[in-house]
């Protein structure tokens, strides 16, 4: 059976390629269809205008026992200081609810298909699956992945209907290093686009399965908002688990697959972060056990706090922390000093990576290109941040000594480089 063989990208109207992968059951060989598509530019999402407060606005309407935060996903919190009532709704009923209430988004704009997009580890290029690929003149061709997306694929395919999915190792020809410099730039448009992003941490093993459950439970118990405030979500049944003074009643066994869970290499990955970030909705996904983004990450940023922690478990979670939080993911150097301790087949990915997350005129001005030299990648990061900003603090990323050892300018940033705080500040997360 023949190779497959790609067919050029339209890329003045923007295609990208989406899968349809057949319906199938486990044990079965992995059937889908590659085809094009155009990515629709503009804005993903509007939200309607209306009335909505802002915090400031809405604290003068409450009495003094109360407080208003926003959380993560944007909703309105209000949190009463002396007793174990917070509520989504405003304390006085005379308050309209499209006052706080958070606004729908009118429709939103998309592609010519629906589809879910894939975040995952790509894993050993050691281990090749051949899967069938059938041609639109019903020809069928042969191509090679890796294990770990095979395993996805097995665990993401309908029994009765095909689904449609945006993979990177499958939708850009990774032979031609041209296309993987256009598309790179489509990131953005693709994970904001897509109807939701499957989050594949692996097969199910460790307790996984337990750990996901554990953590949306627990999840549902707490709230946080953007400015890293704690509290009892307002339809808790165990009051106070957000407190980092309250012990958790969970058994080691519980702690362990938790442990096991974010040892996974997916979370060691540099472009996973932008992926879930800029997802509308993403799904984390081990096995067959699914788990919403949202309650892993708002988990993840409780649990931290945490003093009874595993000494391996908090670095985890104390070093993950600083990329999911909202304010920082809009911070360009410590979005990229969080980058360094990611994994990545390819330095270039540790700016790359993360054009998703930036704001729209620097990924302009640098132009992925997998071909140049690697301090001229970094230095047209710099360059385009002090253009765009007007300010020199990307230069606190610099380490003198490294550079020197790459014989760069010393005014380039090396982020291969572990660094724990930037350049001038070396304050500690303390315990």
């Amino acid at each position: 059976m023949a190779r497959y063989q790609y067919s050029s990208l339209d890329t003045e109207a923007d295609e990208i390629r989406l899968i349809k992968l057949m319906p199938g059951l486990p044990g079965q060989k992995i059937t889908f269809k590659i085809f094009h598509t155009s990515v629709i530019r503009g804005p993903i999402a509007k939200p309607k205008t209306g009335p909505r407060m802002e915090v400031e606005e809405l604290e003068k309407t409450v009495t003094k026992e109360w407080i208003v935060k926003e959380t993560l996903e944007g909703r309105y919190l209000f949190l009463h200081l002396k007793e174990p009532k917070n509520s989504w709704d405003h304390p006085d009923p005379g308050v309209h609810p499209s006052l706080y209430c958070l606004p729908k988004n009118e429709e939103v704009v998309s592609t010519q298909q629906e589809y879910d997009a894939l975040s995952y580890v790509w894993g050993s290029t050691n281990e090749k699956i051949e899967v069938q690929i059938q041609t639109e003149s019903d020809r069928s061709c042969t191509l090679m992945i890796g294990a770990n997306l095979a395993d996805a694929l097995e665990h993401l395919r309908y029994p009765d209907k095909a689904r449609t999915i945006w993979i990177d190792a499958i939708c850009i020809n990774q032979d031609d290093i041209q296309e993987r410099n256009s598309q790179v730039p489509q990131m953005r448009s693709i994970y904001s686009l897509a109807k939701s992003v499957i989050v594949w941490l692996g097969p199910d093993a460790d307790g996984s399965g337990h750990a996901l459950h554990t953590l949306v439970y627990f999840a549902a118990q707490v709230e946080f908002s953007i400015d890293e405030t704690y509290g009892d979500a307002p339809k808790a049944q165990e009051k106070t688990w957000w407190d980092p003074r309250v012990p958790l009643p969970w058994n080691k066994e519980t702690w362990a697959s938790i442990t096991a869970l974010f040892q996974r290499p997916y979370f060691r990955r540099v472009w996973v972060l932008q992926e879930v970030m800029l997802a509308p909705n993403a799904i984390v996904q081990c096995g067959y056990d699914t788990a919403p983004w949202t309650s892993v990450r708002k988990a993840m940023l409780v649990l931290v706090e945490k003093p009874a922690l595993e000494p391996e478990l908090f670095e985890f979670l104390n070093r993950y922390r600083s990329g999911i939080l909202a304010e920082v993911a809009r911070n360009v150097p410590r979005i990229l000093l969080w980058a360094r301790s990611r994994q990545c087949t390819d330095p270039r990915d540790r700016v790359y990576g993360l054009l998703g997350l930036m704001c729209p005129s620097i990924p302009k001005l640098i132009g992925p290109n997998y071909d140049e030299p690697l301090c001229h990648t970094y230095r047209k990061m710099a360059l385009a941040h002090i253009q765009i900003t007007q300010r020199l603090s990307i230069l606190r990323c610099c380490e003198l000594d490294n550079n020197a050892n790459r014989n760069w300018p010393s005014w380039v940033p090396d982020w291969t480089v572990a660094q724990n705080s930037l350049f001038g500040f070396r304050k500690g997360h303390s315990r």
